[in-house]
């Protein structure tokens, strides 16, 4: 049994339905009482679980020394935590899903069809890891981004 959620972007319009299961709330649940930090939302994937923080409380779920990370691997019986800080600015917020690597310029465009795109610019071999694999790493960051904030889609330069 799942419940779809309709999450609002940073603009206050409605984002992306998401549907999110019993197991996304008990995974959020545990988060939050191990680390007294706030999940904004949580990404079951097949190696990992990706938990997006309320701004904010990043270092709440870290951790002094990563310490409240390792604390919820462990209760997940080893199963990976990814963490990613939510942020009401569109372009900080794929700056938080994407670091390490550096966005050198990011804009909002529009296409002659109506559609809006967020152009980031990379350096070439932050670009050669977005877009390797089989763009696996772009079509995370993509999921991640249009949760939250409403643009038809992401173009890597």
């Amino acid at each position: 049994m799942g419940i779809t959620l309709k999450i609002s972007s940073s603009s206050g319009s409605p984002g992306k339905s998401v549907k999110m299961g019993m197991d996304h709330f008990k995974f959020i649940g545990l988060f939050e009482s191990m680390t007294n930090a706030h999940v904004k939302d949580c990404v079951i994937l097949p190696d990992r679980l990706v938990f997006i923080i309320n701004e904010g409380d990043m270092g709440l779920a870290i951790g002094k020394g990563g310490a409240n990370v390792k604390k919820v691997e462990t209760a997940l019986q080893g199963k990976k935590v990814d963490l990613i800080e939510y942020s009401k600015d569109p372009i900080q917020y794929l700056k938080n899903i994407l670091y390490p690597m550096k966005i050198k310029n990011a804009y909002n465009s529009e296409k002659s069809d109506g559609k809006k795109i967020l152009t980031i610019d990379l350096d070439s071999h932050d670009k050669k890891k977005l877009l390797s694999s089989g763009k696996k790493r772009l079509n995370e960051a993509k999921e991640y981004f249009l949760r939250h904030h409403k643009v038809d889609d992401i173009e890597v330069v």
